[in-house]
């Protein structure tokens, strides 16, 4: 069946006007977002709470590395993601962004987010049950933006040895991703 060159203008326009309702979407999850991130501040504030992002170096003040597995490529709980190697200005502790500097690199992942698109996969760090973002930061925000409840990710497990105030260690060392 072929369409007369009228009908395919239809066509594209409103193919076109698809496209530009979600890229008009995708921008407002950004603005959103980021309003959020605003908000909480407020709110936090209010409560005496701190909303800044976990750190992997402050989570390692008081333990030693003993050793790394890798885990290999995994399917991981959102919301067991609560830090960052050295991103943690640029996120809340619910991965929003922080600022406007952001937008154009969160926006692209949206919008890969709205194609289907598959991204490369995050790259995490374990330590106990929680786990610390090393690549993919703007992943994880746009995930839990859209309320994604598990993600892939390649994770690396740490191995420590906590020293406690009796000067005794104590090895951790749970392998469950």
């Amino acid at each position: 069946m072929f369409l007369s060159p009228q009908a395919l203008d239809v066509a594209f326009v409103a193919a076109d006007q698809g496209t530009q309702q979600k890229w008009i979407q995708v921008a407002k999850n950004f603005e959103n977002a980021l309003s959020n991130n605003q908000w909480r501040q407020i709110l936090d504030r209010m409560l005496f709470r701190s909303n800044k992002l976990k750190t992997f170096n402050e989570a390692m003040q008081d333990r030693r590395l003993i050793e790394r597995s890798d885990l290999g490529d995994c399917v991981v709980l959102v919301e067991k993601i609560v830090g960052s190697v050295g991103r943690q200005h640029d996120f809340d502790r619910s991965f929003m962004p922080r600022s406007e500097h952001l937008k154009d690199r969160w926006l692209s992942v949206d919008r890969a987010y709205y194609q289907g698109v598959t991204l490369p996969l995050i790259e995490l760090i374990k330590l106990d049950d929680e786990f610390y973002v090393v690549d993919g930061h703007h992943r994880i925000s746009v995930a839990r933006y859209h309320g994604q409840q598990y993600i892939e990710a390649h994770v690396v497990e740490v191995h420590t040895v906590v020293w406690q105030s009796c000067g005794q260690p104590t090895v951790n060392s749970v392998c469950v991703a």
